[in-house]
């Protein structure tokens, strides 16, 4: 490359977003009784700070042969600096459709998390049924 052309393309990476990435750390579901806590649990391991809004949608069904159902979806998650987790749980008593998965004991969680200039969403699955 000629002096003047390596300049420009320097100069254009100063420009670019720093890339930070994010994982789903945890997808716990847990059920006291007749009560369904579902936790997704985020982090950013990276070396940057990702900037939001960073969006988690959760979704439930039966089994492996039944169609996903959305059941919420975050979007207040204004950025997640690096190294650092959050966080979002959801209760059964918000919805109705979970209840009723709740009370067969068993079912299958999704967390699919999307971020602004992400190339690919994080998905995470649990399986949970009760002993």
């Amino acid at each position: 490359m000629k002096p003047s052309s390596l300049s420009l393309f320097f100069g254009l990476l100063l420009f670019l977003p720093a890339r930070a990435d994010i994982e789903i750390e945890q997808l716990l579901v847990r059920m006291r009784g007749e009560d369904v806590n579902i936790r997704v649990t985020i982090r950013n391991p990276g070396a940057n700070r990702q900037a939001g809004p960073v969006m988690i949608d959760l979704y439930v069904r039966d089994d492996a042969s039944s169609p996903w159902e959305k059941v919420r979806t975050w979007n207040d998650i204004a950025f997640v600096q690096p190294g650092y987790r959050v966080s979002r749980d959801f209760f059964e008593e918000n919805n109705a459709r979970l209840r009723a998965l709740a009370a067969d004991h068993q079912f299958e969680a999704k967390a699919v998390v999307r971020v602004p200039g992400g190339v690919k969403d994080v998905e995470a699955v649990r399986a949970y049924e009760q002993e």
